[in-house]
């Protein structure tokens, strides 16, 4: 039996996850716990966590489906701590008490953490409580959708909404719009052979990598124009991909840029004027400068952004 399905299992008779991972750690599964002895238990166990395995082997488990569908969509995070960053563990909960429905199905469970269990588990006689089987509905639907959303590079991870100091907080979305009017600049359309000037070109491309490995942009005497997350922050695995993509192009046009200069193919002066040794070195600049603009403009297709203009365009 895998881990996963283990620890699974365990959450499916009430334990919580953090104590369903120690026991997994420990080498046992639901089977075994429920032949334990809980003097055996209390060997490497504390007596509050053997009273809580005890009573949990008596529970008739809740479908494994249901709950390994739940866990994930909701990244194994409380919905009302609202924290995608969060290690707090979680347990599985019946929306409306099982006692009064048997019902074990998906849509009455929520992932809660233990303060927010013990919370919704309340009685509360004279005020209204504070987490209704309504509102516990509402929460998880929303979570599920914001983790969906921020999985795709939609919004910003849930709990870690933009701040005006906190720029990883932003959506993917926002990243790449970042990233898109720093690369559309004349360094990326202008054709190789009517550059007006080959340092400042340079410093165009090296601004970009820069930009894509740290998410500072700056303008070319150095200032900083905006602050997002760098590439390798996006959550987006495939648009992460891309733009990983895009950057190691953008090092492969720089590289390509030096070895010309270091050869004899360009003659570069100290002003940043320049003649060309070679007649096809244009055109090879052009073409990986075209195989950026398509890849990265794919990219901004599958955010729905404006694409940028190619060479010569």
């Amino acid at each position: 039996m895998k881990r996963d399905e283990k620890l699974i299992n365990l959450l499916a008779v009430g334990l919580d996850s953090e104590l369903a991972r120690k026991l997994v750690r420990a080498g046992h599964t639901l089977s075994k716990l429920k032949s334990a002895s809980k003097s055996k238990l209390s060997k490497k166990f504390e007596s509050w966590e053997v009273s809580q395995i005890i009573e949990a082997t008596k529970r008739n488990p809740i479908p494994t489906d249901a709950i390994n569908k739940l866990v994930q969509e909701s990244d194994w995070k409380c919905c009302i701590c609202w924290d995608i960053s969060k290690g707090t563990p979680v347990v599985i909960h019946h929306i409306v008490e099982h006692s009064k429905t048997r019902d074990d199905s998906y849509e009455n469970l929520v992932v809660l953490c233990p303060n927010h269990h013990a919370l919704a588990h309340t009685t509360w006689k004279i005020s209204r409580h504070p987490l209704p089987p309504e509102l516990l509905i509402q929460r998880k639907e929303e979570w599920i959708e914001a983790v969906a959303d921020f999985k795709r590079g939609l919004r910003p991870a849930p709990g870690k909404e933009p701040t005006l100091t906190n720029a990883f907080s932003q959506s993917d979305v926002e990243a790449l719009e970042h990233f898109r009017s720093f690369i559309d600049r004349p360094a990326m359309h202008q054709p190789f052979n009517v550059e007006g000037n080959m340092h400042d070109f340079l410093t165009a491309i090296t601004d970009v990598i820069r930009a894509l490995n740290t998410g500072i942009l700056k303008t070319r005497e150095g200032d900083e124009i905006i602050r997002t997350k760098p590439r390798s922050r996006l959550s987006n695995p495939g648009w992460r991909q891309k733009l990983d993509i895009t950057a190691s192009r953008f090092e492969e046009l720089r590289t390509r840029f030096e070895i010309a200069v270091r050869d004899g193919e360009m003659i570069l002066g100290p002003n940043g004027f320049y003649a060309f040794a070679n007649r096809q070195l244009p055109n090879e600049i052009d073409a990986i400068r075209d195989s950026i603009v398509l890849l990265f403009n794919e990219l901004l297709q599958q955010a729905k952004l404006q694409p940028i203009r190619g060479v010569g365009v």
